[in-house]
């Protein structure tokens, strides 16, 4: 699986509440979208963290937090992608 599949799958189930992650584009702009406000994205970076080991709050920048294609490109970068994917 990756990484943009496992956001997309919880940002589906533990922000936006829907039972498939088909509704959430990993290029569709997070904030601007209306999808994902300042809280949501907080959970966000703490699933992150936690799932991947990279802080994205402290060594990522406002545009890592875009979109979902966005976040996966900075985990790597941050060397979070453990997976080889």
């Amino acid at each position: 699986m990756t990484i943009e599949t496992e956001l997309k799958e919880f940002i589906a189930k533990e922000i936006l509440r829907l039972d498939s992650s088909d509704a959430v584009n990993e290029t569709e702009n997070l904030t601007a979208s209306g999808q994902v406000d300042s809280m949501s994205m907080l959970q966000i970076l703490g699933f992150i963290q936690e799932q991947y080991s990279v802080d994205l709050l402290t060594s990522g920048s406002h545009k890592d937090y875009k979109s979902i294609e966005t976040l996966g490109r900075a985990i790597r970068r941050l060397g979070g992608d453990s997976s080889g994917d």
